[in-house]
Order: structure tokens, then C-alpha cells, then sequence
């Protein structure tokens, strides 16, 4: 099924509900976008934000939804200026949809971390 807009819910069939979210934020291209973008360095949601040309809010939106799945990991910089900006990290290494001939839905998801 298509999403009416990248904001709309994506049904995958027979899955449990955390599949289901990891699917939904996967299909999502700004998700994506963030997952690409952290995968080979932690950022913080500033740095997201101004590399992804995204308003701010839009990517604390989407950091809170690949945390949850969790297809993001968060981590707290601690610094000498009292600042503690959060970074976060894709830990996948990849990750694999298997979609049975016979059905339209996903009949097996998994997910290979580094």
C-alpha cells in the first residue's frame, strides 16, 4: 500500500507493531536521509538539520521516531562549556524485507547491526 504523504501510516501485514514502526520510518525518505547521513558519524540534530536542509523540528520528529524503533542510537557529548548536545548514530549494517510471491506483505524482516 502507498501512503497517501510521507506522513501517513504504511500497513505491512501481519507483523508486530514494532516491525510495523520500523517499516513505516523506513519507507519515510527523510528517515532514511538521517539514517544515511549517521551512519558513518554520530550528529547532532543541529548538524542534521543544517546537512539535510530540514527545519529543526521535523528532524527531532524524526530522531524520536527511529529512537524508539530503535534504528537510531543517542548518545550525550559531554563538554567543558556545559553544553551536552545529543548524538546519534545509525548502528545498521543492513537490513533485509523478505516479501513471500504469495502474499503482499512483508513475511520476514531483519536487521544486521555493525
Amino acid at each position: 500500500m502507498v501512503p497517501k504523504s510521507a506522513e501517513s501510516t504504511v500497513e505491512f501485514g501481519d507483523v508486530d507493531e514494532q516491525t510495523q514502526e520500523a517499516l513505516t520510518a523506513l519507507s519515510d525518505p527523510k528517515c532514511r536521509a538521517i539514517l544515511a547521513s549517521t551512519s558513518e558519524q554520530s550528529l547532532t540534530a543541529r548538524e542534521l538539520s543544517e546537512r539535510l536542509n530540514l527545519p529543526l523540528s521535523t528532524v527531532y520528529r524524526k530522531l524520536d521516531q527511529l529512537s524508539a524503533v530503535p534504528l537510531l542510537e543517542e548518545a550525550v557529548q559531554f563538554s567543558t562549556d556545559g553544553k551536552h548536545p545529543h548524538q546519534y548514530a545509525c548502528p545498521i549494517d543492513q537490513i533485509q524485507v523478505t516479501i513471500s510471491p504469495q502474499e503482499t506483505r512483508a513475511t520476514d524482516v531483519g536487521v544486521s547491526f555493525k
